[in-house]
């Protein structure tokens, strides 16, 4: 058998205000931030895009939506009356 020992957490502090939790005790007012992966991209996102769970940007195929609408004017509904 393993050696187990008794870990005693104290919960934080929880502030209510309205329809809002913070824990103020913690970074970013939230606890549940303490044991997240954070990461920044290197560069910006484009529109249809977004990064995967393991870090690399992908396209969420879009591409031909924007394609079949690039015909259309920009000022589509300002013509006059």
């Amino acid at each position: 058998g393993g050696v187990y020992e008794e870990v005693i957490v104290e919960p934080e502090r929880l502030v209510v205000t309205e329809t809002s939790f913070k824990e103020p005790d913690c970074e970013h007012e939230w606890c549940a931030m303490k044991n997240t992966i954070k990461w920044k991209m290197p560069e910006e996102l484009k529109f249809g895009q977004f990064v995967s769970g393991d870090g690399v940007i992908r396209s969420l195929g879009l591409e031909s939506l924007s394609n079949a609408n690039a015909d259309v004017d920009d000022d589509y509904g300002a013509g006059e009356l």
